[in-house]
């Protein structure tokens, strides 16, 4: 294929990539709205070139839901959390690392709005799928197991 002439979607994807990093460059140094605006461009791109199921899409939300709860919206960061974990469930199943990720995305919201237990349930699933898949000293693991015991 000669130089320039990538199919859109493939365009399209690596256009919602770069936005998708510049959106979580920008939620690292704390400019929440700039985020937001990147992560919600990244994840429209994402849904055209892929459609609304699709594994970049399921990280889009998480990225864009992180953002969302920081500006203490909890309750739309935790619809974006329910469907990234949908997606990700319905991609990988219930013991990949993905999904681990996005059950302690979702015990973040749920943990804001109240439910303590329903946010330990889903971060001990998290922290067995990241037991058996990452071990106990990958980050993700050390993060959840430093999550419950705070509850």
């Amino acid at each position: 294929m000669p130089w320039g002439s990538a199919s859109p979607r493939l365009a399209s994807k690596s256009i919602a990539t770069e936005l998708a990093n510049l959106g979580n460059l920008l939620a690292e140094r704390h400019d929440l709205l700039g985020a937001r605006g990147y992560l919600e461009r990244a994840l429209a791109l994402h849904e055209r070139a892929f459609g609304p199921n699709d594994p970049e899409v399921a990280l889009d939300l998480g990225n864009l839901g992180l953002v969302v709860l920081d500006l203490g919206e909890v309750a739309a960061a935790r619809g974006l959390f329910d469907r990234a974990l949908s997606i990700q469930l319905a991609t990988f199943g219930a013991e990949h690392p993905n999904t681990g990720l996005a059950m302690a995305n979702l015990a973040s919201a749920v943990r804001q709005q109240g439910d303590a237990a329903c946010a330990r349930e889903l971060l001990e699933r998290a922290e067995r799928i990241f037991l058996a898949r990452l071990g106990p000293h990958d980050p993700a693991s050390q993060v959840v197991q430093a999550t419950l015991r705070s509850l």
